[in-house]
């Protein structure tokens, strides 16, 4: 099946100019974000797409094999006639621990005057994956962030603008649109979220959101599971991907059909279990729950003494009594608390895993068997009906014709 990269090779040789950007290329964009652009990037003069990749090679070094594929990409897009009139700037890329923000944009400028806003989308760093969590309580650094991009992109760069981003970046592309102000909107041409987690409801429930809802276009994996999180947008697409379970949020595992993702009728069973579950759990939570358990979560796993998710892996097992020891200093109600909204989660994807299987059937078997009942019910009554004696048939008498009066 074809990919991201077949779809390179195929319409590569087109110019935006030429096609206009779609979903693929907005796929492509959000992608292509990830990667360490530089200060050379940071001016609003910027970079050509050719230069970056240059650039690029030098100061990213990919940990993993997606890392590779979206550095892969941007040499594809810039070896491309679609993508080599890019121009790369105003680029910022921001971590800090302390104040718990993970922020990174870029802008692409093309030949014919459009504004591409593109937003990296979660890193490898436990404060960035704070940050994602952070978001189900409260408005996070990163979204604050976003909205200042774009009003400051804006206000010196003319033309329409299309806001891009996958998993977070997602998230940020949809919040700063909807919370821009009225002239910024009217020139938002769209904003595309690639397996983006939602808004909160505040903003979905928002003018600024209603003002835009028809140019935001969220498309998620079958097995999607962060693109569903908080307030999904009604409007999605879901798509099909050669990957299991989790890593179908890679989107260089989407499938192509021509220039279009392939489309799904509707995501699987344990991303629809999943999806009920956590808004179950987070409508059974209050913010300051919410909060508590993010807080107790990421206390323990920075007691391993890991800053990504990398390092995680290995000092989680080797610093395992400095986890365990933080679970024993925290202050007994919150570790109380943690443990009960754990256990109340495990309860309830287990009731839901009931209500949307087994109680499914057995509600499907009760209605056949109720069913039955009622057509053997009514034959019996049928055969007692015939049973019953009937009148006897009345005579035939015949019809004597009495002669009329002359």
């Amino acid at each position: 099946m074809a990919n991201l990269f077949d779809y390179l090779t195929w319409r590569g040789d087109l110019p935006l100019t030429l096609v206009p950007l779609g979903e693929a290329d907005a796929a492509l964009l959000a992608m292509l974000c990830y990667n360490d652009m530089g200060d050379l990037a940071a001016t609003t003069e910027g970079l050509s797409l050719r230069d970056v990749a240059v650039y690029a090679d030098a100061c990213n070094k990919p940990a993993n094999d997606l890392a590779r594929r979206r550095l892969d990409a941007l040499y594809a897009m810039a070896a491309s006639r679609r993508f080599e009139g890019l121009r790369i700037c105003r680029y910022v890329n921001r971590r800090d621990t302390a104040a718990r923000v993970q922020f990174s944009a870029m802008t692409a400028v093309t030949g014919d005057g459009a504004v591409l806003i593109c937003f990296r989308g979660t890193d490898s760093t436990l404060v960035g994956w704070r940050e994602d969590f952070d978001m189900s309580y409260e408005t996070v650094p990163a979204q604050e962030a976003a909205v200042r991009y774009l009003a400051e992109t804006a206000a010196v760069l003319p033309g329409p603008i299309l806001l891009t981003g996958h998993s977070k970046g997602g998230n940020l592309a949809f919040y700063a649109s909807a919370h821009a102000d009225e002239a910024t909107q009217a020139r938002i041409a769209a904003a595309y979220s690639f397996d983006g987690p939602g808004l909160d409801p505040a903003t979905s429930a928002g003018e600024g959101y209603q003002r835009v809802e028809d140019r935001l276009k969220l498309y998620i994996p079958q097995s999607s599971v962060v693109g569903l999180l908080m307030d999904a947008h009604d409007r999605r697409q879901v798509v099909r991907s050669d990957a299991v379970g989790l890593m179908q949020h890679d989107v260089f595992s989407w499938q192509m059909s021509g220039p279009l993702f392939e489309r799904a009728k509707e995501t699987t069973f344990s991303s629809q279990l999943l999806d009920k579950s956590l808004h179950d759990w987070l409508n059974q939570a209050t913010r300051e729950q919410r909060h508590s358990f993010v807080d107790g979560v990421f206390r323990l796993l920075e007691a391993s003494g890991a800053a990504t998710t990398a390092e995680m892996k290995t000092l989680l097992v080797r610093n395992a009594p400095n986890v365990i020891q933080a679970g024993i200093d925290m202050d007994p109600d919150a570790r109380r608390m943690l443990a009960q909204l754990a256990g109340r989660f495990v309860g309830l994807t287990t009731t839901n895993a009931w209500d949307m299987t087994l109680g499914e059937k057995w509600n499907q078997f009760t209605r056949a068997v109720s069913a039955a009942a009622g057509e053997v019910q009514k034959g019996i009554a049928d055969a007692l009906q015939s049973r019953q004696p009937q009148p006897p048939p009345e005579p035939d008498v015949p019809k004597i014709e009495v002669p009329k009066e002359s």
